[in-house]
């Protein structure tokens, strides 16, 4: 079947395209040129090796600074951003070197990005059934009041503590179980 509005070189790029469709008679008359920056790519889950070299800093997206299981990233952008300005005003008096920017941001939000990530992937191969199984666990009142209280989409590991420690041994077990199978 032939697919409708494709061009006949199907190699040029998403720009090229969009310039055509700002082409046509129709939407030129109501485009107002108004177009300023183009951006184009996916949202990187996991920060690359390195993060800083002699004269960069990586930060926000660019760094991987992305939580998992959103693909948000407000929160540890800031936190990393307002490292690298610290670490940037300090190696410009030579008081340290930008690779304590590395350090620095890992250790302040390193942890909880790697947490993210394992729920991200456990979560992304549950089967339908123990996906359902797992938010019906959520749902109960007491592990909802757990949520309330210790839930933080910023800081996944202090509910992840807290629901360790709560009164459901037995299921807690069963279904970090099936998450952990997820993870191999």
């Amino acid at each position: 079947m032939a697919r409708i509005g494709l061009a006949k070189n199907p190699g040029l790029s998403a720009r090229y395209y969009l310039e055509k469709l700002l082409e046509h008679p129709i939407v030129s008359s109501r485009y107002g040129g108004g177009r300023t920056e183009h951006v184009v790519g996916g949202i990187p889950l996991v920060p690359p090796r390195k993060t800083a070299t002699d004269r960069v800093l990586l930060v926000g997206d660019a760094a991987g600074q992305v939580k998992p299981t959103s693909g948000g990233g407000v929160y540890m952008g800031a936190v990393c951003a307002k490292i690298a300005g610290e670490v940037a005003a300090r190696a410009s008096r030579k008081d340290c070197s930008l690779s304590e920017y590395e350090k620095r941001w890992r250790s302040a939000v390193g942890r909880e990005l790697e947490i993210g990530m394992l729920i991200h992937k456990s979560i992304g191969k549950l089967s339908d059934e123990n996906l359902n199984e797992f938010v019906a666990f959520l749902n109960k009142p007491d592990i909802r009041e757990l949520m309330t209280e210790y839930g933080d989409m910023d800081h996944p590991s202090v509910f992840m503590q807290k629901l360790i420690m709560s009164g459901n041994k037995m299921q807690l077990i069963k279904l970090f179980g099936v998450a952990f199978k997820t993870l191999f």
